[in-house]
């Protein structure tokens, strides 16, 4: 079995209606991706910390999201436990040491930049060897640590259910036809 990881974009896209995302039909797209990782027998890893961001938007759905984590087969909870803290402070140790305490870009916050150095330390240690991501910062961190990134805009569409009606214009477009 082979073991990836999620972020809060790809969450988010999944378990938060309208949700803004960085490409068209991103739910969709995220959807199908997990089906296909179900179907090649990969577990999706969902770290606490990203749970934890799930929250923050979920409101009043919050426990029912939480209960779709934690009771489908599809997804393992991995928490940021002594393993991972340990892993996050040992890149957190190199990056300070080197005067790269916020990574390669600089941009995010000293709190980010912790909370993304948990998220890879998790999928570390639970053996993760790819990541999905809309985050420029993570996806640096985790490509630095040998991991796979993969974001939205890299995810194909899933396959047409109508595909003799993928070519109609739709309502409120014009058909464009070609003189021969």
């Amino acid at each position: 079995m082979s073991m990836v990881i999620f972020d809060s974009t790809f969450a988010l896209v999944m378990w938060m209606p309208g949700v803004r995302a960085s490409v068209s039909q991103a739910k969709e797209r995220v959807e199908h991706l997990i089906n296909e990782l179900h179907k090649q027998n990969n577990k999706i890893i969902i770290p606490t910390p990203v749970i934890s961001e799930v929250l923050v938007h979920a409101g009043k759905a919050g426990p029912q999201y939480l209960q779709e984590i934690t009771k489908s087969a599809k997804f393992k909870v991995a928490p940021f436990d002594a393993r991972a803290a340990v892993e996050a402070a040992a890149m957190l140790g190199v990056a300070v040491k080197t005067g790269k305490k916020k990574g390669s870009s600089g941009k995010g916050t000293w709190p980010k930049t912790k909370f993304d150095h948990q998220i890879v330390a998790i999928g570390k240690v639970e053996g993760a060897d790819t990541i999905y991501t809309d985050d420029e910062d993570l996806g640096k961190l985790a490509a630095k640590m040998g991991m796979k990134v993969v974001t939205l805009a890299d995810l194909p569409l899933p396959p047409s259910n109508t595909p003799l009606f993928d070519s109609l214009p739709e309502e409120g477009e014009h058909a464009t036809s070609e003189k021969p």
